[in-house]
């Protein structure tokens, strides 16, 4: 508790209540100090997301499931993006035959992308969940180095990654935007 409050500034009584709402600058800040501390040879991003339950995407999380398509989870995703984070920064589009979902948040220099790694990590592995094989990407892209093997990466993306891209990006074929899902309750979604 000692080292989180040294990295934030905040008082033990603000990070312990769980009514209190800190700034988006806190995760970045946390995630900068473990850095510092643990060195950056580790893919703890993709450990972060492993382990997380998916309620930490909120409404996201519930929705999406009942999305008819791909194209509309991620569209989804791009009008919920400030319920995941304050300032998060979410384009959907198509070009070249691939779909890409690019995020950026300006902290993003504060822990050189580590928050952003494992929110794309955390979002792809609800799609997959959710959605089925039609949600996995054909690519990954990430702005910054890696933080441990590419091998790693590429085991929990199931497809090639790259880095320092200078954008973080999930891409999938456009065809496998309009597929239907089976799950998809076009009420409830709406809902």
């Amino acid at each position: 508790m000692a080292e989180i409050q040294a990295a934030t500034g905040l008082e033990e009584a603000v990070l312990g209540n769980p009514d209190a709402r800190v700034s988006d600058d806190i995760p970045f800040l946390i995630w900068a100090a473990l850095m510092a501390k643990n060195g950056s040879d580790r893919a703890l991003g993709l450990e972060a997301a492993r382990a997380a339950s998916f309620t930490a995407l909120g409404g996201f999380a519930h929705g999406v499931q009942f999305a008819a398509t791909l194209g509309e989870a991620l569209s989804f995703l791009v009008r919920m993006r400030n319920h995941l984070a304050d300032r998060l920064q979410v384009k959907f589009f198509e070009a070249d035959g691939a779909a890409r979902v690019e995020a950026r948040h300006p902290n993003d220099s504060i822990d050189q992308g580590r928050v952003t790694e494992v929110g794309t990590a955390l979002i792809a592995r609800l799609l997959r969940n959710a959605i089925g094989v039609n949600a996995a990407p054909k690519a990954v892209e990430f702005a910054y180095a890696p933080y441990g093997p590419v091998a790693e990466y590429e085991d929990f993306f199931g497809c090639p990654v790259q880095f320092e891209r200078g954008r973080t990006a999930l891409v999938y074929a456009s065809e496998t935007l309009v597929k239907p899902i089976p799950t998809a309750e076009p009420t409830l979604f709406e809902f």
